[in-house]
């Protein structure tokens, strides 16, 4: 969402390619470690397209392991090592051995920092049922938005 806002909408405001944005959900504390707080460090990368797509692939994969079988994952885990020396060589190519190998490693914490929005994505997604019933009453969203959202949310 965060390269998606800046680098092809050129808004400093965070947008969503389906035009969500957290202006309109409710602030607490997951929603400003959600939405501000993790992204604001991955925008301080500033991140080209190689590097995001790269990055994005490599997520991915990661997360795609755990229904595979053993020969699956073995590939899985081959194209990740490719991916990712094609990374490093890129910095390096970009920026010199040491500035890529340094670009490199820091993109690798970024890696880190996306899992951990990750797992605040989810326990965003996973509201109790009245803050849910909160946001429907208060019709945020077109109607036909809110009975695909919270479909499973009726009285």
């Amino acid at each position: 969402m965060l390269f998606y806002s800046k680098n092809l909408q050129g808004s400093d405001v965070l947008i969503s390619p389906a035009g969500m944005s957290p202006i309109l959900i409710k602030h607490n504390e997951t929603t400003n470690l959600l939405f501000y707080k993790h992204l604001i460090k991955i925008a301080e990368f500033n991140l080209s397209r190689e590097e995001f797509l790269i990055l994005r692939v490599l997520i991915l994969l990661h997360t795609a392991t755990t229904e595979l079988s053993k020969i699956g994952i073995e590939i899985i885990h081959n194209e990740i090592e490719k991916l990712s020396k094609t990374l490093m060589f890129y910095e390096q190519h970009k920026l010199g051995d040491a500035k890529g190998a340094e670009r490199f490693a820091n993109l690798m914490i970024i890696v880190r920092t996306i899992f951990h929005i990750g797992k605040e994505h989810k326990n965003f997604t996973k509201y109790d049922m009245s803050e849910r019933k909160i946001i429907l009453n208060k019709n945020i969203f077109p109607k036909f938005i809110n009975n695909i959202i919270f479909e499973d949310c009726q009285d």
